[in-house]
């Protein structure tokens, strides 16, 4: 068994000819838990009654039975469960979504909730920012963590500036030139103001060169007012979104409670607007027939790959009886096959609820050319 912590899986590598998604709701705690086992088992016993080939069952079986078997792996689960296995491997991802119930026995895994899930346009970044240290978050609507840097970068004031030699005099200089020596109290609020400037600036450059940020992802400050003020004032990062987090980050070093729904309520607008554009540019493409919703049309470019953004509707699954996708088994889900035909040529996928879809067709495609 893998635990899976990244999106696409590397089972599906195998090309099995038997490829089984399981998705459930979890729970975190007792009592709660402890329907989960028993929800598995009756999901496990109808994944296996929908295969034929007694080998491929049999040794599914084994996997899926030593899953329920294991005890100690029901105690520790979080909101929702996806397992993937074939008659090589079992992997298993433990994510804080809720998955409705969900069975798919086919040539393909269905991938989609994973995507959903992982996909980039529902993640975000939070740079946490003191007077003495700062730290970077990555999240989506669900959870979020630190992310971790080389230990030999500088992170902490004190890496960055060196201490600071009690009882320094400072010479301040304003627009007009020298003002004055201060000394005692001001000198030291001087200093420690122009620091601040100083670590801030290291900390924007810092970002910019070590925040691997390929998608564009939006970044969202998090701290006291007048820390996420000056921070805005020196940054050049053109990511930082206007809105921020108006919570220490002491206080989510001792773990703020609610904090994703706080974060996710800053964010959720700036997402909703990237959606917005995407439905522009598609009806703009469409126009010239540079985009489509006809499933036919999307199967012919994929194959030829010239796709560049495939989106499919959430919950959505139809069989395949296209003439295009001949080559694959005929009743398979298409929305599946769309998906390894895009993460084969490289194209970006998105998943959107059906609310958010111009068309009923389950998909549609924005094309490269």
């Amino acid at each position: 068994m893998k635990f899976e912590t990244s999106f696409p899986p590397e089972i599906i590598n195998n090309h099995s000819a038997v490829q089984v998604s399981i998705y459930m709701e979890t729970h975190r705690s007792a009592p709660d838990n402890k329907g989960d086992r028993l929800q598995f088992k009756n999901l496990m016993n109808d994944v296996l009654n929908q295969i034929e080939d007694k080998s491929v069952k049999n040794s599914i079986e084994v996997k899926l039975t030593a899953l329920h078997a294991d005890e100690g792996f029901w105690i520790h689960n979080a909101n929702g469960l996806a397992i993937l296995v074939d008659e090589k491997d079992l992997s298993v991802y433990r994510v804080n979504r809720k998955f409705s119930n969900l069975t798919y026995v086919g040539e393909h895994f269905n991938l989609k909730p994973l995507l959903r899930h992982f996909q980039s346009d529902d993640e975000y970044f939070v740079i946490g920012l003191s007077k003495e240290e700062f730290a970077v978050y990555k999240g989506n609507r669900y959870d979020y963590k630190e992310v971790k840097f080389d230990e030999n970068l500088d992170m902490t004031k004190d890496e960055v500036l060196g201490t600071e030699v009690e009882g320094r005099t400072l010479n301040v200089v304003s627009s007009g030139g020298l003002v004055g020596n201060y000394h005692g109290h001001n000198a030291r609020s001087e200093e420690e103001k122009i620091d601040t400037q100083r670590y801030f600036q290291y900390i924007d450059r810092f970002i910019l060169k070590h925040l691997d940020n390929p998608n564009n992802r939006p970044i969202a400050l998090l701290g006291l007012a007048e820390q996420q003020g000056e921070f805005r004032k020196i940054s050049a990062n053109p990511h930082i979104i206007d809105a921020g987090i108006e919570v220490s980050l002491e206080s989510v070093r001792n773990d703020e409670k609610d904090l994703v729904n706080k974060i996710w309520k800053v964010i959720e607008p700036v997402l909703l607007e990237k959606t917005d554009d995407l439905l522009k540019r598609y009806f703009v493409n469409k126009k010239d027939e540079s985009a489509s919703s006809d499933v036919s049309e999307i199967a012919h470019a994929l194959i030829e790959g010239r796709v560049d953004t495939l989106v499919l509707e959430d919950g959505k699954s139809f069989p395949n009886h296209y003439r295009a996708l001949k080559d694959y088994k005929e009743g398979e889900d298409v929305l599946n096959i769309f998906l390894e035909l895009a993460n084969k040529t490289k194209a970006k996928v998105l998943v959107l609820p059906k609310e958010k879809m111009p068309d009923n067709t389950g998909s549609f495609a924005i094309y490269r050319y």
